[in-house]
């Protein structure tokens, strides 16, 4: 499993979320990162960005998603666009 760190984009903060991956090869197709809603480590973060750590002009919003098993690695998972639910 590969970590990386990338930074919290918002006037407010300095900080910066740790990521883990087991597909590096994917991070480029990466659209969002999703955390569990009441995982009390990043509720600060909810509705901010991250700086994509590959492409650093790209926003990466940070989600809330129920599903997400915040006890399972970092509690952050990675979205695709094939992973995103339409709320159309």
């Amino acid at each position: 499993m590969a970590l990386f760190a990338t930074l919290v984009i918002c006037c407010m903060l300095d900080d910066e979320v740790v990521v883990a991956t087991t597909r590096l090869e994917t991070m480029l197709g990466d659209v969002a990162v999703a955390v569990h809603p009441d995982d009390s480590r990043y509720k600060h973060l909810h509705g901010h960005f991250l700086q994509h750590p590959l492409c650093p002009s790209r926003l990466l919003p940070i989600i809330t998603d129920t599903s997400i098993d915040m006890n399972v690695g970092t509690g952050i998972v990675k979205c695709q666009v094939l992973q995103m639910k339409c709320y159309c």
